[in-house]
């Protein structure tokens, strides 16, 4: 039997949801999807609005970490239209952060960042956990739509939030998309130096994507300042660790970038 015993889900559904979030941040998909779809199937048997509402945008998430974006906008949609449609509030940051996060990875720019911008405001002061997640996820954004300055002052508050609410994976993250957002800007040092502080705090706590998204991202600083030999390294270290992890759109995309570099 599934009882509520603190706050709006169902405590045995909402535990897998995060065991699954952490799965994923060590790279293991495979075993976060199938925790994340088990967990899915039980909240739409028990009929529990905010646990399936929830399980929606878990799924959504868990697409989004495998670089499968339009499955993650599907996943996010549903999970929407079952907050509207129940007046869930709670989720709403989280649920619009994430699916405007997968709609300007998937080519729907103007949408995503609408989305963003709005969680980012609707999170502003609570004080809740991964809201510095969202607000890189609006960096990033930012940096797809060629907004290079603006990218770098909110991965500068992403980065400091996580930092202040102890949030390390998500500082990993953080540092990550500030490299980038400074290497758009034209600062190859300053991105190289953040691009191996996320490295080093990826590997510490066991984030394998993270850390192969650094390595994609030393690969183009390395490219750019015609380390050629350098550069195939660190994309084939990318592409050998998204292998390993059974993520063939993460592969693809490293292809793409050592081509392009």
């Amino acid at each position: 039997m599934l009882e509520r015993y603190a706050g709006p889900g169902l405590v045995p559904l909402q535990s897998r949801f995060w065991l699954s979030f952490s799965l994923a941040a060590r790279g293991d998909l495979d075993e976060a999807m199938a925790v994340a779809v088990e967990a899915h199937g039980a909240a739409r048997t028990v009929e529990h609005p905010y646990s399936f509402a929830f399980a929606e945008y878990a799924l959504g998430r868990l697409h989004v970490e495998r670089g499968a974006f339009e499955a993650a906008v599907a996943a996010l949609e549903r999970a929407r239209a079952l907050m509207e449609r129940r007046e869930i509030e709670h989720l709403r940051p989280a649920v619009e952060a994430w699916l405007g996060y997968a709609l300007a990875r998937s080519g729907g720019i103007d949408e995503g960042l609408a989305l963003l911008r709005r969680a980012a405001d609707a999170a502003a002061g609570l004080r809740r956990h991964g809201h510095g997640r969202m607000i890189t996820c609006l960096a990033e954004s930012l940096l797809l739509a060629g907004c290079a300055t603006e990218g770098v002052v909110w991965a500068e508050r992403g980065l400091d939030l996580t930092r202040r609410q102890r949030e390390r994976g998500h500082e990993a993250i953080a540092l990550g998309v500030l490299g980038t957002a400074r290497a758009a800007l034209g600062d190859p040092a300053g991105a190289e130096r953040c691009y191996h502080d996320a490295l080093a705090l990826a590997q510490t706590l066991g984030m394998r994507p993270v850390a192969a998204q650094c390595q994609v991202g030393l690969g183009r600083l390395h490219a750019a300042r015609g380390h050629d030999a350098a550069a195939a390294e660190a994309f084939a270290r990318a592409a050998e660790s998204f292998a390993a992890m059974r993520l063939p759109e993460w592969v693809d995309r490293v292809k793409v970038a050592a081509a392009s570099a």
